[in-house]
């Protein structure tokens, strides 16, 4: 059973709402709570659950405790002093409360102001710290709740000091941003951090909660409220007297004001849509982080078993949908993101909600099941996903690759495309280079992609990195050198051009060289670089391939070629009379000197 404490140094801050509303979402989830009222000079907890009780409750603490100061003997059943909620869906666990008493009889205030704490708790005879023990053991054994949840009377009292120090595992504080509340509950904070605990009890977890903040309109607002919850965050974790007195809260939640709230109270968690609304999205926040995921887990998994019930879903396959989008909002865990997508795909809601759900998997899971990779993959072979894919769910691809599926080397070629779409370049390239080590198909069209994507790299120097990273690999193919040659000429690195130009280049390289749209200029001169005649011995046969394939541009480009090599009327000579444009290409070429 698992203690948690609502407190606020002042009242007026939205305590018992938020305890109200916490304790309805975890009976959602299949948690039996119990609720305990010792707000009692002005108890309301009642008020806040109408959906379940009423108000005019016969017993509650005030009775339990005066009939133990009267009789010295406590109450033999915790149950003739506690409601149970008697409207409840299946799925959801019990709601027990114990509320304060019957406050609308003169007989409950009576018994209250009869109360002397200060003799139960400091009196040598007082017994107040192990009878609230013994309640506390009471409420475990004879209605066994998961979750205990209290709401603590304001201010430093006898009955706050049970509520937070003696009966809580965690503690709520809800404050507002005044200094009267900051200064008030940092001081209190501080107290409880060093205050002894029992021997078997571990130190009391505090969980910080600002409220009455009005909601962001704007970047600017929103600016403003980072600004201001890391000052107070700042304030309370100051540094303290008493090394026992320093805090380390981890951060602080928001509940933001609610004008609805403001006109008439209601349970937030409990309406259809609520997520719809700022301050309900701020209630699963405060949810989540006082919740453990294995504390809720077991309820979450029964819950999500209810809603997909073949009987549930087949006629309301929607409102199945919107209630397991809600547990996903609040439990952002891998069992719960499974089950959302397989229940997307069935109900093929749209790819941009299935991707955000792989994405929120991946976040929570490094390693997802092998069925559901499997189903990403068929997702992203439509093209015109592309753009909305992210980092996550190209990684979660590389993952489903090594488990050697039986369209690995499919996936590999599409994940080429996917990165290059993307550009992110040094993933396509990495893969493209994977492909080509293969002995499979396809090495050419690969390697005229790899190209592609290498010119896309306008870094010349971030482009040879990737050359050197590979050296080996591109070397090989004759494209790839090409490519790596015009990079270092363009570059500026000239002087390395001989030591991997080979003979043999002038007839795999060299064509590749010259076929590259105006860079045949830089083809000339590089020849010159490399001393090497070839050029001048074989251009005729380049020219007379080029008009074979009535290829005007490359036979332009090998037209400046001939002029460079004083060739030009030998030129003239051998392009046909009939080639298409031959008096535009020449005039072409007179202008281009």
């Amino acid at each position: 059973m698992k203690t948690v404490t609502f407190y606020s140094y002042k009242g007026g801050v939205g305590r018992t709402l938020a305890l109200a509303n916490i304790a309805v979402y975890l009976s959602r989830f299949g948690q039996n709570i119990c609720l305990v009222d010792f707000d009692l000079e002005a108890p309301g907890l009642l008020y806040k659950l109408p959906e379940f009780f009423s108000p005019d409750a016969k017993q509650g603490l005030v009775d339990y405790i005066y009939e133990f100061v009267e009789t010295g003997q406590v109450p033999s059943k915790i149950e003739d002093f506690s409601l149970t909620a008697k409207k409840l869906p299946d799925s959801w666990g019990k709601i027990d409360v114990i509320p304060a008493g019957n406050i609308f009889s003169s007989e409950y205030w009576k018994k209250l102001a009869s109360l002397d704490w200060h003799d139960l708790f400091y009196s040598k005879e007082g017994e107040g710290i192990p009878f609230f023990l013994e309640l506390k053991e009471k409420i475990f054994n004879e209605i066994n709740p998961d979750f205990l949840l209290i709401d603590s009377r304001t201010g430093i009292t006898e009955m706050s000091g049970v509520c937070t120090t003696l009966l809580a595992d965690q503690v709520v504080f809800l404050i507002t941003n005044n200094r009267e509340n900051l200064d008030g509950s940092r001081q209190v904070m501080r107290g409880l951090a060093k205050g002894k605990r029992l021997v078997n009890q571990p130190p009391v977890k505090f969980h910080l909660a600002l409220t009455r903040i009005p909601f962001p309109e704007d970047d600017d607002d929103q600016d403003i409220e980072n600004e201001l919850t890391g000052n107070i965050l700042s304030f309370f974790n100051e540094p303290a007297d008493e090394l026992q007195e320093q805090l380390y809260i981890p951060g602080v939640s928001i509940l933001h004001s609610d004008r609805e709230i403001e006109l008439s109270e209601t349970i937030r968690l409990n309406q259809e849509n609520f997520i719809e609304k700022p301050l309900s999205r701020d209630y699963l926040n405060l949810f989540s982080n006082i919740v453990l995921e294995e504390d809720i887990m077991p309820g979450i998994k029964k819950n999500i078993d209810h809603i997909l019930e073949h009987d549930r879903l087949l006629p309301e396959p929607e409102r199945a949908l919107i209630e397991l989008e809600k547990i996903a909002e609040v439990y952002p865990c891998s069992y719960v993101f499974e089950k959302l997508i397989d229940l997307y795909l069935l109900q093929k809601v749209g790819n941009n909600k299935i991707l955000t759900a792989f994405s929120k998997l991946w976040e929570t899971n490094k390693s997802p099941q092998k069925r559901l990779l499997e189903k990403l993959a068929k997702i992203v072979e439509n093209p015109e996903i592309y753009p909305d894919l992210g980092k996550s769910h190209l990684q979660m691809i590389e993952l489903y690759l090594s488990y050697e599926p039986t369209n690995k080397n499919y996936l590999e070629r599409l994940l080429v495309e996917i990165y290059n779409c993307v550009e992110d370049y040094e993933n396509a390239i990495k893969y493209s280079i994977q492909i080509l080590k293969k002995n499979s198909g396809g090495k050419e069209s690969m390697v005229g992609i790899l190209s592609s994507i290498l010119d896309k790299i306008l870094d010349l120097d971030k482009r040879l990195e990737v050359y050197t990273k590979y050296w080996n690999m591109v070397l090989k193919f004759p494209l790839l050198k090409a490519h790596l040659i015009e990079t270092l000429f363009l570059a500026g690195h000239k002087e390395k051009i001989p030591i991997i130009w080979e003979k043999k280049d002038t007839s795999t390289v060299w064509p590749h060289l010259l076929r590259k749209n105006g860079v045949v200029c830089f083809a000339i001169s590089l020849m010159v670089t490399l001393e090497d005649d070839w050029i001048y011995y074989h251009s005729e046969k380049f020219l007379q391939q080029a008009i074979n394939e009535e290829d005007r541009e490359m036979v332009f480009q090998i037209g400046k070629v001939f002029r460079c090599l004083d060739r030009y009327t030998e030129f003239i000579h051998i392009l046909p009379e009939d080639f298409d444009d031959k008096q535009e290409i020449l005039d072409q070429l007179c202008r281009s000197k």
